[in-house]
């Protein structure tokens, strides 16, 4: 059996399953994981936060009492930024929309968001500075998707 208060050493050697298990098992508002949430963010920093896309990243507790690692990210960013690190969930929250492109966004998710992107392909393409179309309509199909928790 796994024990509630694992250490971090311990914590990285365990598989992607256990790491679940013992997360779910944890008492997040009693503080439970707070060390581990803690050191996996210090190593997300280490690993992504050299960027200056890359911003504000800081670990808490997310509505429905779940540790994880919140990310800023300038528009624009395009290295992959992993869902889950270490077992922690990481919330990406980009930073430098307009008012309108966040309407834009949020009217995608009432449609089929390739037909959205069709559809607002010039507006996205003058506000991204993208040359290309077709590299383009893949990129925001991809950041459609990925803004619809923001």
């Amino acid at each position: 059996m796994i024990k509630n208060n694992i250490e971090f050493k311990d914590w990285i050697l365990l598989s992607p399953k256990e790491q679940e298990t013992l997360y779910s098992s944890w008492n997040k508002y009693e503080g439970e994981g707070e060390n581990i949430a803690k050191e996996v963010c210090n190593l997300f920093k280490k690993k992504f936060g050299k960027c200056e896309d890359v911003f504000d990243i800081s670990y808490g507790i997310y509505h429905g009492g779940d540790w994880v690692i919140s990310v800023g990210l300038r528009v624009g960013y395009k290295e992959e930024i992993p869902d889950i690190f270490h077992g922690i969930v990481i919330k990406k929250m980009f930073k430098g929309l307009s008012r309108q492109l966040k309407e834009m966004l949020r009217s995608a998710y009432n449609n089929n968001i390739e037909e959205f992107v069709d559809s607002e392909t010039n507006e996205f393409l003058k506000y991204f500075n993208f040359s290309s179309s077709s590299n383009a309509k893949k990129w925001l199909i991809e950041f459609v998707k990925k803004y619809k928790d923001e």
